[in-house]
C-alpha cells in the first residue's frame, strides 16, 4: 500500500520531465529559424538534461539541431560529428523514418565539406532502413540526394535516372515539397547541360509549388529560374527573380548565399552595361563574404569589379581590384604568378592596345615564317634527340623504382621494429602492474591481516587496518587486470564506476549500448587503462560532481567516451605537457584509433575514442 502511491508519484514526475524535454525540442527547432545562437543554446540545454534522464528522443533531436545548427555556421566537422550520432541513436532505436532524415542532412554536409565517399556511404545505407519499413516518401529523399551526388561525381546518365525516380513518387503521392525539389532537380540536371529552356520549365514548376515555403528551397528555385532567363537573355525576369531569391536569402541570414545573389544580380546589370548599379552589387558582395566564406566567390567578385570600374574610366580602380584578384588567386589555387601588372593597364588603354596588336600580329607573321624555316632543319634532330631521350629516360625510371622499391622495404622494417617495441613496452607496463599488484596483497596483505590478529578488535588500530586493507584491494584490484579478463569490459568498467560513486563524492554513471560478445583480450585491456587515465584526470584536476562513461559499439566501429563537468582545461597545453594524454595516443596507435579531446576553462571534458572493428 505504501509503495503504490509512490511508484504513481515517480510515473507522473517522469511523464512531466518528458513533456518539458519534447518542449525543448519544439524550441530548438523554432528559434533555428529566428535567433541560431539561441537555438544552440536551447540544443545544448537539451542534450544535456536528456542525457542525465537518459532520453534518448531528445538527444536525438538535440545532436540533430546541434549538427544542422554548425551546417549553417560551415563548420562541417562539428556538423558531421553531431549529426552521425542523431544517425547513429535513431537507427539503434529502429526510428527508421527519423534515421533516414538524418542520413538526408547527413548527406548534404558530406557535400558541403567536399567529401563525396562518405556522403555515398550514408545515403545507401539508409536505403536499407527505407527498405525495411517500404518507405515510398523515404525512398523519393534518398533517391534526389543520391541523384546529386552522382551529378557532382559527373556520372550524369546515373543522376537522370535517379531524379526520375524521385519525380514519379512524387507525382504519385503529389506531395509539394517533394514534387518542388525533384523539379529543381531536373532543372538543374538540363541547366549543367546547357539546355537552358528545358531547365527553365522545370524551374518553373518549382516556383508554382513553392509559394508558401519562405525558406531556402525556394530561395534556391528563384535563384536557378534567374540564371536561366539570365541565360536566355531575358533581363527583366532574371533581375525579379534574383531579388526575390536575395530577400529570402537575406531572411535566413545565410551570408554565402547573399553574398551570391549580390554577385549575379551586379553581373546581370554589367552584361546591360549599366555599369553603375553593377557597382553597387560588386561592392556590397565583400560585406557578406568572411575569410574562409567562398573564397573563390571572392576571387570572381574582385575580377568583376576591376571590370566594371575599367569600364567606367575609374582606371586606377580598376587596377587596385585586379591586384586584389590576383593576390586572392593565387592564395587559392596556388598557381604561376601571373603576368606584370603594366598588361592589365594596356587593357583598359584603348589606343596602346589597338597599337600593341598591330606590332604584335606583324612580328607573328616575322617569326612564323622563321618557324617554318628552322622546323625542316630540325626535324630529323629532334627525331634522333627523342629515341636517345625515351631511352635515358627509361634508364632513370628503372633506377629511380629501384630506389623507391628499397626505401620502401627500409620503412617497412623501421615500422614492424617501432610496432615491436610499441607492444613490447605496453606489454612490459602491464606485467609490472601485475607483479605490483600481486605484491601488494600478497606481501602488505598478508602483514595488514597479521596486525589485525595482534590488536584489540574494537580499538581504532583495528578499524584503521581494516580501512587500509580495502584501500590496498581497491588498489591492487585498479592495477590488476584479473577482473577485466574473467568478466570482460563492460563488466570491468561498471564495477569501475560504482567503486568511484562509493568510496568519491563524485556520481559516475555507465552507459553501454549494443554490447554482445567481447572484444580482444589485449584491446579490452587498453581500453580499459584509457578509461582509468581520463577518469584519473577528472578525479585528480577536474574538481567535477558528475562522470558519465558511455561505450558504444557498432559492427565497424567501437565508441568509448568519458565526459566530465568539471572546471575543465586547455587541451593543447595537456598535450604538450601530459604524460597520461602521451599514453593514450601511444595505446590508440596500435588499434589505428582515433582520439579526440574536446575541453576549454568552465565547461569540463569530454574524451572520445573511436576504434575500428574488423572481422578478424
Amino acid at each position: 500500500m505504501f509503495l503504490v502511491p509512490c511508484l504513481s508519484r515517480q510515473g507522473f514526475a517522469a511523464q512531466i520531465d518528458s513533456a518539458a524535454l519534447d518542449a525543448l525540442i519544439y524550441q530548438a527547432y523554432e528559434l533555428q529559424f529566428e535567433d541560431a545562437d539561441s537555438a544552440e543554446v536551447v540544443a545544448r540545454l537539451l542534450l544535456e538534461k536528456s542525457r542525465k534522464a537518459d532520453y534518448q528522443k531528445g538527444i536525438s533531436a538535440a545532436t540533430m539541431r546541434l549538427g544542422s545548427l554548425y551546417h549553417l555556421k560551415a563548420q562541417y566537422d562539428s556538423a558531421i560529428y553531431f549529426t552521425k550520432q542523431a544517425y547513429r541513436i535513431r537507427k539503434a532505436n529502429a526510428w527508421h523514418s527519423s534515421a533516414i532524415d538524418a542520413a538526408n542532412q547527413l548527406n548534404t554536409i558530406y557535400q558541403a565539406a567536399a567529401q563525396p565517399d562518405s556522403s555515398f556511404w550514408v545515403l545507401y545505407d539508409a536505403l536499407h532502413l527505407a527498405q525495411e519499413i517500404n518507405d515510398s516518401l523515404g525512398y523519393a529523399y534518398l533517391y534526389y540526394n543520391l541523384a546529386y551526388a552522382h551529378l557532382e561525381f559527373g556520372d550524369v546518365d546515373t543522376a537522370f535516372h535517379y531524379f526520375e525516380q524521385a519525380l514519379n513518387i512524387g507525382e504519385i503521392l503529389n506531395d509539394p515539397t517533394l514534387l518542388r525539389m525533384t523539379n529543381s532537380g531536373m532543372g538543374d540536371w538540363y541547366y549543367r547541360r546547357n539546355k537552358f529552356q528545358q531547365a527553365l520549365e522545370y524551374f518553373l514548376r518549382t516556383d508554382s509549388l513553392s509559394e508558401e515555403e519562405m525558406y531556402l528551397a525556394s530561395a534556391r528555385s528563384y535563384n536557378n529560374i534567374a540564371a536561366c532567363y539570365d541565360q536566355l537573355g531575358r533581363f527583366h525576369q532574371a533581375k525579379a527573380y534574383y531579388q526575390k531569391a536575395l530577400a529570402l536569402h537575406r531572411k535566413l541570414g545565410s551570408l554565402g548565399d547573399i553574398a551570391s545573389s549580390l554577385n549575379s544580380l551586379g553581373a546581370l546589370f554589367y552584361r546591360q552595361e549599366a555599369y553603375d548599379s553593377a557597382r553597387s552589387y560588386f561592392e556590397k558582395v565583400d560585406q557578406f563574404l568572411g575569410p574562409n566564406l567562398n573564397r573563390a566567390l571572392k576571387v570572381q567578385n574582385l575580377l568583376e569589379l576591376s571590370e566594371t570600374e575599367a569600364a567606367l574610366g575609374n582606371y586606377s580602380s580598376a587596377l587596385n581590384y585586379f591586384r586584389q584578384h590576383n593576390a586572392w588567386r593565387d592564395s587559392l589555387f596556388e598557381a604561376e604568378k601571373i603576368a606584370s601588372i603594366a598588361q592589365m593597364q594596356t587593357i583598359y588603354d584603348t589606343e596602346r592596345k589597338q597599337k600593341q596588336i598591330e606590332l604584335l600580329n606583324a612580328l607573328n607573321q616575322q617569326r612564323l615564317a622563321e618557324r617554318r624555316f628552322l622546323i625542316g632543319g630540325l626535324a630529323f634532330l629532334l627525331i634522333v634527340s627523342l629515341a636517345l631521350m625515351a631511352f635515358l629516360r627509361q634508364r632513370q625510371l628503372l633506377n629511380r623504382r629501384n630506389q623507391e622499391l628499397a626505401q620502401e622495404r627500409m620503412q617497412g622494417l623501421m615500422q614492424k621494429q617501432e610496432a615491436k617495441a610499441l607492444e613490447a613496452m605496453l606489454q612490459g607496463q602491464e606485467e609490472e602492474r601485475q607483479r605490483i599488484a600481486m605484491d601488494l596483497h600478497d606481501r602488505l596483505g598478508a602483514l595488514l591481516s597479521t596486525a589485525k590478529l595482534m590488536a584489540d578488535e574494537k580499538s581504532k588500530l583495528a578499524q584503521q587496518i581494516d580501512d587500509s586493507v580495502r584501500e590496498l584491494r581497491r588498489v591492487s584490484h585498479n592495477l590488476s587486470t584479473g577482473h577485466l579478463e574473467s568478466f570482460g569490459l563492460v563488466t570491468a568498467l561498471r564495477d569501475l564506476s560504482a567503486q568511484i560513486t562509493a568510496h568519491t563524492q563524485i556520481k559516475c554513471d555507465f552507459q553501454v549500448y549494443d554490447w554482445q560478445d567481447r572484444l580482444d583480450r589485449a584491446l579490452e585491456v587498453d581500453l580499459y587503462r584509457i578509461s582509468q587515465e581520463a577518469i584519473n584526470n577528472a578525479l585528480k584536476y577536474s574538481e567535477a560532481s558528475e562522470i558519465t562513461i558511455q561505450l558504444y559499439r557498432r559492427p565497424e566501429e567501437l565508441s568509448l567516451s568519458i565526459e566530465d563537468n568539471g572546471r575543465g582545461f586547455n587541451p593543447k597545453d595537456q598535450l604538450k605537457n601530459g604524460i597520461g594524454l602521451s599514453n593514450i595516443k601511444l595505446r590508440l596507435e596500435k588499434w589505428q584509433g582515433q582520439f579526440h579531446l574536446d575541453s576549454s576553462p568552465g565547461r569540463g571534458s569530454l574524451y572520445i575514442i573511436e576504434i575500428p572493428l574488423h572481422e578478424n
